[in-house]
Parts: C-alpha cells; structure tokens; sequence
C-alpha cells in the first residue's frame, strides 16, 4: 500500500473523496464524514453523519465511503474518482475484490486531516449536516493548509 505524507490533488480531470469514521466502543455508537475535492483541490462538497447504533470501527470507516460516494453521484462526479481512507483494513478489503474503474488508497490520519475533523464534529450535529458550495467555517483552515502543502 501507498502511503503518502502530506494531501496531494487528484490528477485533471478527476476528483478526490477523503472519508473517516469514527467508532465510539464505549457507547457503541459512530460518526461518518466525507469531504470532495477538485483536481485544483477547490472544495466541492462534505457530508457529516452521527450514527446512534455502531458495530465496529471497519463498520463506521465503510459508512463513510459510501456517504461519500454518495456526496460524489449527487455532485456529478466523474467515472474516476479517487478515495482516500486512513483504514488500512478497509483499503485492503476493498482493493482484494474485483476490478478496479476508481482507486482507493491508504493515507495517515494526520494527511486526512479534513475528513477526520468532519467526523469528530459528526456525531454533535443533528440532522446530518451537508455542504455543496461553501465548506463550514470550522474546515476552512484545514482545506487551506492542504493546498499550500500541496503546492
């Protein structure tokens, strides 16, 4: 597997969906968070989810791809997308089952920076929070510090 140090953009033409889970042992609950961005690493989308009944961590990292391919159909992603997980136990499954049209790759916790504060704010928030133009203003600083590094 793959392991990048610092948030990189998808290459033209492509978009980049990082998620996380989060489980919560003690009370068996979780929280999913996906954050969309562009090939100029432009903010496209995120979604935050509180999950009151959870099984288990690979559980929860699971929810939040799908949220977040979810967020990618709904903002017309394109047939390629790339989807960036700090589950390597998710990555591994994922990658052993068929042919691959999209790429999913392992990255550090610190380097999924966006999805991961989506996911802790997850579980305070009732509905579900979703975003499409403008992210909320506690991911602005953590989307901006992913493009100077990037550059």
């Amino acid at each position: 597997m793959q392991q990048m140090h610092t948030w990189r953009p998808p290459p033209e033409g492509m978009m980049k969906l990082n998620c996380d889970g989060g489980f919560y042992a003690k009370n068996m609950t979780g929280s999913t968070s996906a954050v969309l961005r562009s090939s100029e690493g432009s903010f496209l989308g995120a979604v935050m989810r509180g999950i009151p009944s959870m099984s288990s961590a690979l559980v929860a990292e699971a929810e939040a791809c799908r949220d977040g391919l979810r967020l990618t159909l709904m903002r017309g992603g394109p047939e390629h997308v790339i989807l960036e997980s700090d589950s390597l136990q998710l990555v591994s499954l994922w990658k052993g089952r068929c042919k691959q049209r999209s790429e999913i790759a392992t990255i550090l916790r610190s380097i999924n920076g966006a999805a991961h504060l989506c996911a802790k704010n997850a579980s305070s928030c009732s509905p579900s929070p979703q975003w499409y133009s403008q992210p909320p203003s506690f991911l602005l600083a953590t989307l901006q510090s992913d493009c100077i590094a990037s550059e």
